[in-house]
């Protein structure tokens, strides 16, 4: 399993995993410790755990991988805590929605 950090935008999901860990159920995850990265169909959708803390995240990127997860929203068959979704794979490299400069 990899981690998502270190790739050109990214997103709040690591930090937001650590967070809600820490703030709901009183377990610090240590800064050196990786999250358990569960690959789906292919690298640009991956479900998030870490060892027995009841959260599962999901790391979803690219516009098929959107609608599939919009379409269980909107059917309320998504069994996610948090969901980050991403028109580009990894995330943008100028940043999500930034203008050129």
């Amino acid at each position: 399993m990899q981690s998502l950090q270190g790739r050109t935008s990214n997103g709040y999901l690591e930090y937001i995993f650590r967070r809600t860990a820490k703030d709901v159920f009183k377990k610090d995850i240590p800064a050196d410790a990786n999250l358990q990265y569960k690959q789906g169909k292919n690298r640009h959708y991956q479900e998030v755990t870490y060892e027995d803390l009841p959260l599962k995240f999901v790391s979803a990127y690219g516009f098929q991988h959107i609608q599939n997860i919009i379409r269980k929203l909107k059917m309320q068959r998504c069994d996610y805590e948090y969901v980050e979704l991403m028109a580009c794979p990894s995330g943008c490299i100028n940043g999500g929605g930034q203008i050129k400069p």
